[in-house]
């Protein structure tokens, strides 16, 4: 899986894409949702989750 998360600060989108690697598609979706940021995940079998209107 690959995540990237738009922040205001790199490195708030630093932490914050770390943290949604590790939570996974589901809860670093939630996640994303729930700080107003916007993000895009790619998993394993290359389906591509855009989250916050990217």
């Amino acid at each position: 899986m690959s995540c990237s998360v738009i922040a205001p600060f790199a490195m708030m989108a630093d932490a914050f894409s770390t943290a949604v690697f590790l939570l996974g598609v589901s809860k670093g979706k939630q996640l994303i949702e729930q700080l107003a940021l916007k993000g895009l995940l790619i998993t394993s079998e290359l389906e591509i989750n855009k989250v916050g209107g990217i």
